[in-house]
């Protein structure tokens, strides 16, 4: 369990996750570059989800999560981390089409004024978390689009495969249902100006919405061209999805959420992928 929360903590789980996700579009599309995009995900992710860390490492307070007390504990291993995801993503950046290349900077400066949560642009304050609800999905948003198009947009003819909107659909609301799980743990940490849904309308009513969006993933998957042994492997991830739900509580454990409910997404393209890449 201590050699777990030290891959969650670090961030590795989160950047693994996203190399995963990334792998499941290249081997539903059989897109020929099948490792580039999911290892610049990695890098990305890696790089940027160090960075979200930045106050709180150099703050003087201690933090209420337990991920930003070991990334404090760990500087070495939080310098040398950034300095790794930005080398990697650096380097494999050149390896995609200008479109693509249009498209990670687009999303990334989203992302970079998400994780400041404020930034002051012409004097004028940019806060995007401050939009009443906007933050789950503007999570959703981003992991859904970074994990499918990059790879698929320099492709001719690919909006031809509709396959790639129910792809979209499925993984921005199971994305977002799972995202919705992460408010409820922070209810009593994060400031009422959030605006978030637990919030707003209660932690029952709020795993009640999750249970809606994962329901609208679900009828996205029943629409995607998969084999039928695929389908059930995924059913059986969302089965698990919807005991999490269930259970999740303001008090549990932070490993509850940053280790096993990101650990759910991962395992959601495990299951499609399977034994997809054996020989």
């Amino acid at each position: 369990m201590k050699l777990f929360r030290a891959l969650v903590y670090s961030n590795l789980h989160i950047a693994l996750i996203a190399f995963v996700l990334s792998l499941e579009t290249n081997v539903l599309f059989n897109v020929e570059n099948l490792w580039t995009a999911p290892a610049f995900l990695f890098f990305t992710t890696l790089l940027i989800y160090n960075l979200g860390y930045y106050n709180a490492i150099f703050s003087s307070e201690n933090s209420y999560r337990q991920q930003a007390r070991w990334l404090k504990k760990h500087q070495i291993y939080w310098a040398l981390s950034i300095l790794t995801g930005f080398t990697g993503a650096a380097i494999l950046f050149f390896t995609f089409g200008r479109k693509a290349q249009l498209l990670f900077l687009v999303l990334g400066v989203i992302t970079f004024i998400y994780i400041r949560h404020e930034i002051v642009i012409l004097r004028l304050k940019i806060s995007i978390r401050s939009i009443p609800f906007i933050k789950v999905f503007v999570v959703a948003f981003i992991w859904s689009a970074v994990t499918i198009f990059p790879q698929l947009i320099d492709i001719n003819n690919w909006t031809n495969n509709y396959n790639w909107q129910w792809l979209a659909l499925e993984r921005f609301f199971y994305i977002l249902a799972i995202t919705l799980m992460f408010d409820i743990r922070d209810l009593h940490h994060d400031p009422k100006k959030l605006h978030t849904f637990p919030q707003r309308i209660g932690i029952g009513a709020t795993k009640w919405l999750s249970v809606v969006f994962l329901f609208i993933s679900l009828i996205s998957l029943f629409n995607l061209n998969i084999s039928s042994t695929r389908l059930v492997r995924v059913l059986l991830v969302y089965l698990i999805s919807l005991f999490m739900i269930y259970y999740s509580e303001p008090d549990k454990d932070d490993i509850y959420y940053t280790g096993w409910f990101d650990g759910i997404i991962g395992l959601h393209a495990l299951a499609i992928i399977g034994l997809s890449l054996w020989p």
